[in-house]
């Protein structure tokens, strides 16, 4: 193959005036054979109808001598909103760009690092040179993974190394209400808990021909087992040593925050991410396939990961973080303490009640607070702390994990539980035996309409 222009083996950018800028270049990837480095400015795209030509006559600004490159194979415009270059594919045998392939009706947008290759050997590399590059520079943004109020996250690949992340792409808002992400980003930046999503970049993009709108991005790890809530809806419930290694996790995230004087206020198993290392099927015999936890026959090890900082809050100040309160109302139903409920004062003990629930939900696979199990309502069942332990589900739980339910699901906040007094709560400690725990905790029997509900709840349990 060989990749020529009529004046040099090596093809380099036409004459620049004191006011032209270099754009982009064009270089050839991973060929053995003879390079192409091209540098396109700005002045061939002086003209709003300037089209940069790549083929193989002599007519080209780029020109390719490959029987498979058609005599003008692709068109590159410049988008003058975005300052990006645009590609339409004219040739024959087509082109594909980061290997999805382009139609020959429509320009694509390129970015930093996309490869563009032309026929089936040529294969060509963008780098763009201005400092302020887009999110789609860096990274290909691929499926969804799940969505919210604010935002919806996607896969995505780190172009250069080729890292897997999650990419949370926030809905669209004016550049002045960038608080919200801003917030998020902030707190992130400074966490670093092997329990705790870590945040690698940042993105605010301005959305063309719509005024004062911005697009915000933050990328993130990527947890390849999902959220906490699709395993508990697959599995039903989780298992007692399951569910108390998750846990235990979890609490280690929370005293990290605590400890750094930071509420999350919106922990639920929809926001913990479960990040898996998989048997190797391949290798049964494989020495290093040693399973560390109470986890599926597949699994060798879990890390579970809180996510969703979005109503996260530093209380700041220095001292006890019991004496720091705050007064916003937020949280999602279900999870949200009765103090926030009732527009009190609250501390890092509103996260507290939030783990309660969450640690019953993962025990049984039904919520301890809902309209369907009233009367009352849910919202007075929270601000009463009127819950029960439901024969038979709860038959089998041992008394010493519903005595821990029991202290972070306490009314009263003085009494509730801090993280430090759960990480240290007996469920945790292999040493005792659950014989040597004498605390006995009663078991109800649901009404007829209560355990109709319970035993949908164990089937679906709902967002």
């Amino acid at each position: 193959m060989n990749l020529t222009n009529s004046n040099s083996k090596e093809i380099k950018s036409l004459a620049k005036t004191k006011k032209d800028q270099i754009i982009a270049t064009i270089s050839s990837e991973g060929s053995e054979n003879e390079k192409i480095f091209f540098e396109l400015s700005s002045r061939l795209f002086d003209n709003s109808n300037s089209i940069v030509k790549i083929g193989r006559s002599s007519s080209c600004t780029v020109q390719l001598n490959d029987l498979l490159i058609s005599s003008v194979h692709l068109n590159i415009k410049l988008d003058k909103n975005t300052n990006k270059l645009q590609v339409k594919c004219v040739g024959r045998n087509g082109t594909t760009i980061n290997g999805k392939k382009t139609n020959n009706t429509d320009f694509t947008t390129l970015y930093s690092n996309d490869v563009m290759i032309l026929g089936e050997k040529i294969k060509l590399k963008i780098q763009y040179k201005e400092d302020n590059k887009s999110i789609y520079d860096y990274y290909k943004i691929g499926s969804e993974l799940g969505s919210g109020h604010y935002a919806i996250v996607k896969s995505g690949v780190n172009k250069i190394t080729g890292k897997k992340v999650a990419v949370k792409e926030f809905h669209k808002q004016n550049i002045n209400d960038l608080y919200k992400f801003k917030k998020e980003s902030e707190i992130l930046l400074n966490l670093k808990h092997i329990n705790i999503i870590s945040l690698f970049d940042t993105f605010v993009e301005p959305i063309i021909n719509e005024n004062n709108l911005i697009k915000t991005f933050l990328v993130m790890d990527y947890a390849n087992g999902g959220e906490l809530f699709n395993r508990i809806v697959r599995k039903g419930k989780l298992g007692i040593d399951e569910s108390k290694d998750i846990f235990r996790q979890l609490l280690s995230g929370v005293k990290y925050l605590h400890l750094n004087q930071i509420i999350h206020r919106d922990i639920k198993p929809e926001n913990v991410l479960l990040d898996i290392k998989y048997r190797d099927n391949k290798n049964l015999n494989n020495e290093d396939d040693i399973q560390l936890g109470p986890w599926d026959d597949n699994e060798l090890s879990i890390t579970v990961k809180l996510a969703d900082f979005g109503l996260a809050k530093f209380i700041g100040g220095s001292g006890n973080t019991n004496n720091k309160m705050t007064t916003t109302m937020c949280g999602s139903p279900g999870y949200v303490s009765p103090e926030i409920l009732e527009n009190k004062e609250y501390s890092e003990k509103t996260d507290m009640w939030s783990l309660g629930v969450l640690l019953y939900i993962v025990l049984c696979g039904f919520p301890p607070f809902s309209d369907q199990l009233g009367p009352p309502s849910m919202k007075q069942q929270i601000i009463e702390a009127k819950y029960a332990f439901y024969s038979p589900y709860w038959d089998e739980i041992p008394d010493i994990a519903l005595d821990l339910i029991s202290n972070l699901l306490q009314l009263d906040t003085k009494k509730r539980f801090s993280i430090i007094q759960a990480v240290n709560h007996p469920w945790f400690n292999d040493i005792i035996p659950h014989s040597q725990y004498h605390k006995f905790i009663s078991r109800i029997t649901p009404s007829q309409h209560q355990d109709s509900y319970l035993s949908q709840q164990k089937v679906k349990l709902l967002r």
